[in-house]
Order: C-alpha cells, then sequence, then structure tokens
C-alpha cells in the first residue's frame, strides 16, 4: 500500500472515529466523513465501497493487524490479549460501533474478519491437529472459534464495558479450555 493510500485510509478512518462518537452510524452519510477529513466525497469511494467497508479496515488495521505478529510465533493468547487492548484503548467508538445491526452489522463485519484469521491459523503450517475427525474442517473450527470470540468482544461491548481487557481475556481463556463435561458434571460438593 502506498503512502498517499495508508494516509486518506488513516484520515478516512479518523474522521469515521470521530463522527461515531457523538452521531448514530445510521445517520452518518460520506460526505460528512469526507467533510470531517478535509478530503472530497469521490476520494472515499477510491479507497471504500461504503462506510462499512471502513469500519471493516478500521477494526482490521486497528485490532488484527498489531496482533498479527503474536499470531505467527504462535503466541495466541498474547495476541487475543493484545486484541481486546487494542479495543479498550477506543472503548467509545467499539462501544458505539457495536450498536450497528443488521445485514452489515459490526458484529458480523468482527465475525468475518476473526474468521478468516483463524482460518488461516488453522490451514497454515500443517497445524490442523485434528485430521482424525473428518467431518471436523479447519473452516468449521475456524467459524466456532470466530463465533466464541466475536460473542465474547460484542456482549463485552454492549453489556459490561466496566470490565478490563485483561479480565474479558480471562473470562475469554476460561470459557475456551473448560470442556462441556466440566460444566455439567457433579462436583464432590453436589453429593
Amino acid at each position: 500500500m502506498s503512502t498517499n493510500e495508508e494516509t486518506t485510509n488513516a484520515l478516512l478512518a479518523k474522521s469515521l472515529k470521530e463522527l461515531l462518537k457523538t452521531t448514530n452510524f445510521e445517520k452518518i452519510t460520506i460526505k460528512e466523513i469526507t467533510n470531517n477529513a478535509g478530503l472530497i466525497r469521490p476520494t472515499f469511494y477510491n479507497h471504500f465501497s461504503d462506510k462499512y467497508a471502513l469500519l471493516e479496515w478500521i477494526f482490521y488495521n486497528d485490532v488484527i493487524v498489531p496482533a498479527m505478529l503474536l499470531i505467527e510465533d504462535d503466541m495466541l493468547k498474547e495476541a487475543i490479549d493484545l486484541m481486546l487492548k487494542q479495543i479498550e484503548r477506543d472503548m467509545k467508538f467499539y462501544s458505539k460501533a457495536a450498536k450497528i445491526d443488521g445485514q452489515n452489522s459490526f458484529e458480523n463485519i468482527v465475525y468475518g474478519l476473526f474468521g478468516k484469521l483463524f482460518l488461516s491459523l488453522f490451514s497454515g503450517k500443517n497445524k490442523f491437529k485434528v485430521k482424525h475427525l473428518s467431518p471436523i474442517t479447519p473452516e468449521i473450527l475456524a467459524k466456532y472459534y470466530a463465533n466464541g470470540l466475536t460473542f465474547i468482544i460484542i456482549n463485552w461491548l454492549e453489556n459490561a464495558s466496566s470490565l478490563s481487557a485483561v479480565t474479558i481475556s480471562e473470562i475469554y481463556q476460561t470459557i475456551s479450555n473448560i470442556s462441556i463435561n466440566e460444566l455439567v458434571k457433579p462436583s464432590i460438593d453436589d453429593n
């Protein structure tokens, strides 16, 4: 990506972030985004198809890209910690974004990006470890884990934003590591 393209994308992203903090996403127009960025409207369409594509670009570049080196180094827990901290840094923006619903909802955007991330993780470097479970494919696992992480993030943004990124990460790690058998198995105290 050229420096000019990066600069323009960053200006548009900053503009949308500023606008979303005070205005509902549905009411924000492309013209408002470009005016606030000091650009002309056609410039927007040279970079993004619509404001949902810009929102996706923001989440990808703010949250996923910073964690990519950790993911490449097989440090997935640390990558998830970092992604959650990135969201926490701009909590007001992401809390407002989480309210975007419908076909192009923020939840769908996050789910789609995490799905691609997990699929590349499971498909790359011969890491797919459950080859003996033939109906379970990297695609199915990617959807499963993308759904879980998306749920935790959207729930955090919509309901529990007072919890820290560290706490949310601990909750996600705990839920991810507990089997359903452990959850329903009677404890010694129950007997």
